[in-house]
């Protein structure tokens, strides 16, 4: 599932991979994570949360497996 545009100053976009429960976020600063064993429900929550920022570094940021995938400059 790929989301919008985020309206935030941390988080840039998102894309969610159901079949293997991976969520690639890509940061404003250009970075781009990969995390594990996200459930589809932190998800959905991530991408209509209010303030997506807080909830990334709330929710996802230090809770689930991550891996640095690229640099996007």
């Amino acid at each position: 599932m790929n989301a919008p545009a985020f309206p935030s100053g941390i988080v840039k976009a998102c894309n969610y991979f159901k079949s293997d429960q991976h969520l690639d976020i890509t940061t404003r600063d250009g970075f781009v994570f990969r995390y594990y064993n996200v459930p589809e429900e932190i998800s959905d929550a991530f991408i209509k949360a209010e303030n997506p920022g807080l909830f990334y570094m709330k929710m996802i940021r230090n809770k689930y497996k991550r891996l640095l995938r690229s640099f996007d400059s």
